[in-house]
């Protein structure tokens, strides 16, 4: 960022970065071209958090694999940079932080099924649901293991989750260990709180192996008492809660990234 405002012109530099492990880039204030990029996404880069423009989007689409490339975040407008994306086959956890068009995504959730070490997968659809495609399409990747999925981020676009369409598609993920489920309304009355309550004690009936879920804004770890398992909920403090800052701390190592926006 120039000290009048974003720079109009690329940045251009030719240094090398071997010893590179984490990086953040954010082309909503700079614009980088193709030599500069080709720079600093070499071989040894782990994890890769990218704001882009359009214009960094088809740039990185021409990328070649990162073969120790373990991490995507991105935050960015479309086009989503697909072509980067598949040739990073090898990734273990990807976070688009934007709300995408349904068919987008589901073509990203095509290509997943060839994604062998994915287990962590971030997605933010544009609208008021998600489209039973896309559900079947997530429905399709066993191999997840932590999940966190909403619809649109406008207030009168708000999903009201269809909880037993989700869990019908979702529990074929007989992996899963963590879902968050936002942008669900959160009404903090009693009536809300049981619903919410026999909601998740029939996500955790419904997936083995679930440890952590949140459903609007109500979080629930699982608890185990003499082989029975059950959802306890955790205090309720939206204001001190932000799921999604929570999961690229824990899942990505990357928790300070939304901190650059």
């Amino acid at each position: 960022m120039s000290p009048n405002g974003p720079l109009s012109v690329p940045v251009l530099f030719q240094a090398e970065f071997p010893k590179l492990k984490k990086l953040y880039i954010s082309s909503g204030s700079t614009i980088l071209n193709a030599r500069s990029l080709s720079c600093i996404l070499q071989e040894g880069l782990s994890s890769l958090c990218l704001r882009y423009l359009d214009s960094t989007a088809q740039l990185i689409s021409q990328t070649r694999q990162i073969h120790t490339l373990e991490n995507i975040v991105l935050y960015g407008s479309e086009p989503i940079p697909a072509g980067f994306i598949m040739s990073n086959k090898q990734i273990r956890a990807f976070a688009l932080l934007w709300h995408h068009r349904d068919a987008d995504l589901r073509n990203l959730l095509r290509s997943f099924r060839y994604f062998p070490n994915l287990r962590v997968l971030l997605l933010i659809w544009t609208g008021p649901g998600i489209p039973d495609e896309s559900l079947i399409e997530l429905s399709r990747l066993s191999q997840v293991e932590v999940l966190h999925i909403g619809a649109a981020f406008f207030p009168e676009e708000e999903w009201f989750i269809h909880y037993d369409k989700i869990r019908q598609y979702l529990g074929d993920l007989v992996n899963l260990r963590r879902l968050v489920l936002e942008q669900d309304r959160d009404w903090a009355t009693d009536l809300y709180k049981d619903m919410i309550l026999d909601q998740a004690i029939s996500f955790v009936q419904a997936l083995p192996k679930l440890e952590y879920i949140v459903i609007g804004e109500t979080a629930f770890t699982i608890a185990d008492e003499n082989g029975v398992r059950e959802p306890v909920m955790l205090p309720l403090d939206p204001d001190s809660r932000d799921y999604t800052r929570e999961l690229l701390r824990d899942e990505f190592g990357v928790g300070d990234f939304l901190k650059a926006f």
